[in-house]
């Protein structure tokens, strides 16, 4: 991920290009020292604007914080 992802965000934005599509399901892995904060949803919308770094609008919320990369 390019930019942390609070919880409750619907939308996470990638740190490069992917060739999904609406409808996959993508793992969000733990960022944390508890590796079960993973989660899995689905994609419901791809913004390519920027096709180096899109972002996904997901099906549900996170519940749980996830750190960009570094």
């Amino acid at each position: 991920m390019d930019a942390t992802a609070e919880p409750g965000a619907t939308q996470i934005t990638l740190a490069t290009a992917v060739d999904w599509v609406p409808g996959e399901e993508v793992a969000i892995a733990a960022t944390s020292f508890n590796g079960r904060e993973g989660e899995k949803r689905s994609i419901k919308a791809i913004d390519r604007s920027n096709p180096d770094k899109p972002v996904l609008t997901l099906d549900e919320p996170l519940e749980f914080k996830h750190f960009a990369q570094i």
